[in-house]
């Protein structure tokens, strides 16, 4: 019991070493031009695997009033504080916007906007 105790707590800690999901991500949407900016602040260069083509936000979804509208997959982060994306996104006002990002090691981080 001792053992497999001990062996999931090291499995969660080398979990939280190395990977965490993004801290924040910023959602900006311009009516004039109907473009969504997404900022998705991921920190890589404080942890042990800061190689932004090993441990990078690999996934964005964007959807909207709850359909995945747009699904962006990625191969590397842009660089060590995360990535930044645009998309033109048709939507209307009172719309639910959410997006989800994915880290390509373990987490996942959502913020949603009301447009």
């Amino acid at each position: 019991m001792k053992k497999n105790f001990f062996t999931i707590l090291l499995i969660l800690t080398v979990s939280i070493i190395f990977a965490h999901p993004a801290s924040e991500i910023k959602l900006n949407y311009d009516a004039k031009t109907s473009i969504l900016t997404i900022n998705v602040l991921h920190i890589i260069s404080a942890t042990k695997v800061s190689d932004p083509t090993k441990h990078y936000i690999k996934e964005i979804t964007v959807s909207v009033n709850g359909k995945e509208v747009i699904i962006e997959s990625v191969k590397f982060q842009q660089n060590d504080r995360g990535e930044t994306s645009s998309f033109l996104l048709n939507v209307k006002p009172n719309d639910k916007v959410s997006v989800k990002a994915v880290c390509s090691i373990s987490g996942t981080k959502i913020a949603q906007i009301t447009i």
